[in-house]
């Protein structure tokens, strides 16, 4: 899988601690990351998203952390991005009812939990 990203919108993730004092710049490359985590999680659509895009979580070893990526899905093998909110820090895996909502995807594809 991979991640399309408009120039505008990798700049606009680049530049995100100039919108939001203590938010993280986020790396193009960290986004690729996150998608290649082999225990992602997407959310399709993301709760949040007042558009209908997919939240992806993964691991991202570049950030050193675990990310949120909001895009959307064109097609089995690709995603374009979607500009985020203001930053909020994930510290360990999204949980519900106390079970981890991590799954591993099959290969090429991604695991929905809805």
């Amino acid at each position: 899988m991979d991640i399309a990203w408009a120039e505008e919108d990798a700049g606009y993730i680049a530049s995100r601690s100039k919108r939001y004092p203590g938010a993280l710049d986020i790396e193009v490359e960290w986004t690729r990351e996150v998608l290649a985590d082999p225990r992602l999680v997407a959310i399709v659509p993301y709760p949040r998203s007042r558009v209908g895009a997919s939240g992806l979580v993964g691991w991202s070893p570049g950030a050193s952390r675990v990310l949120l990526v909001l895009a959307y899905q064109i097609s089995t093998a690709l995603f374009t991005a979607s500009t985020p909110g203001p930053h909020r820090d994930v510290t360990s895996p999204p949980t519900t009812n106390g079970k981890t909502m991590t799954k591993k995807p099959d290969e090429g594809s991604v695991e929905t939990l809805r």
